[in-house]
Protein backbone atom coordinates (compact mmCIF):
# COMPACT_ATOMS: atom_id res chain seq x y z
CA UNK A 1 0.00 0.00 0.00
CA UNK A 2 2.78 2.33 0.68
CA UNK A 3 4.83 1.14 -1.87
CA UNK A 4 7.47 -0.88 0.41
CA UNK A 5 6.56 -4.17 -1.11
CA UNK A 6 6.18 -7.29 0.16
CA UNK A 7 9.14 -10.79 1.07
CA UNK A 8 7.09 -13.35 3.37
CA UNK A 9 9.40 -15.10 5.68
CA UNK A 10 8.93 -19.40 4.31
CA UNK A 11 7.49 -21.87 5.46
CA UNK A 12 9.98 -23.19 8.64
CA UNK A 13 11.03 -19.79 9.77
CA UNK A 14 10.18 -18.35 13.32
CA UNK A 15 7.70 -16.05 11.49
CA UNK A 16 6.15 -17.72 8.59
CA UNK A 17 3.64 -16.23 6.70
CA UNK A 18 4.95 -12.65 8.32
CA UNK A 19 5.69 -9.83 5.59
CA UNK A 20 9.85 -9.24 6.27
CA UNK A 21 8.88 -5.33 5.18
CA UNK A 22 6.47 -3.94 7.52
CA UNK A 23 6.98 -2.62 10.84
CA UNK A 24 4.44 -0.38 12.85
CA UNK A 25 3.04 2.73 13.48
CA UNK A 26 0.50 4.42 15.41
CA UNK A 27 -2.11 6.17 13.51
CA UNK A 28 -3.71 9.47 15.24
CA UNK A 29 -6.76 10.58 14.02
CA UNK A 30 -6.86 14.50 13.92
CA UNK A 31 -10.08 16.07 12.95
CA UNK A 32 -11.31 13.23 10.81
CA UNK A 33 -7.68 12.89 9.05
CA UNK A 34 -5.34 10.55 9.94
CA UNK A 35 -1.45 11.07 10.92
CA UNK A 36 1.53 9.14 11.94
CA UNK A 37 2.57 9.62 15.66
CA UNK A 38 4.94 7.10 15.88
CA UNK A 39 8.05 6.45 15.56
CA UNK A 40 9.80 9.93 15.43
CA UNK A 41 11.31 9.29 12.29
CA UNK A 42 7.87 8.84 10.40
CA UNK A 43 6.11 11.05 12.84
CA UNK A 44 3.81 14.26 10.91
CA UNK A 45 2.84 15.30 14.10
CA UNK A 46 3.27 15.43 17.70
CA UNK A 47 0.61 13.03 19.15
CA UNK A 48 -2.62 14.70 20.82
CA UNK A 49 -2.03 13.42 24.81
CA UNK A 50 -4.36 12.86 26.41
CA UNK A 51 -7.11 12.55 24.26
CA UNK A 52 -9.41 15.83 24.28
CA UNK A 53 -13.04 15.16 27.01
CA UNK A 54 -16.02 13.75 24.83
CA UNK A 55 -13.87 11.62 22.40
CA UNK A 56 -14.57 7.40 22.59
CA UNK A 57 -11.22 6.89 24.20
CA UNK A 58 -10.45 9.66 26.34
CA UNK A 59 -10.43 8.79 30.15
CA UNK A 60 -12.86 11.42 31.23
Amino acid sequence: MLGFGVKFFTEGEGMAGQNQRSFPVIIQYVDDKSYVVWPKSLAQREAVLPLPAGMTYSYK
